[in-house]
């Protein structure tokens, strides 16, 4: 992942930007959260995400289980 510091801001992406946080137990700055930026790219480009499988089944309680499988509308409607 390729950022560029602007004003104490990370790009993450083209229009994504994060304030990096530091750990104090780790000594150094942790990488952005994968989740927050799926959400602000949602957000920006007007998509519709929900996360599947076993994702959903972690955020609500019901496992344990740790994945990163998130779908868009595209997905339910049969759009490629």
């Amino acid at each position: 992942m390729i950022c560029l510091y602007y004003n104490k801001e990370v790009r993450i992406l083209k229009g994504v930007f994060e304030k990096p946080e530091y750990s104090e137990m780790l000594k150094e700055y942790v990488a952005a959260d994968p989740d927050a930026i799926a959400k602000a790219l949602a957000r920006n480009y007007h998509w519709t995400i929900a996360p599947c499988g076993n994702t959903a089944l972690n955020l609500l309680g019901f496992s344990t289980q740790v994945t990163a499988v998130w779908v868009d509308d595209a997905y339910f409607w049969g759009k490629s």
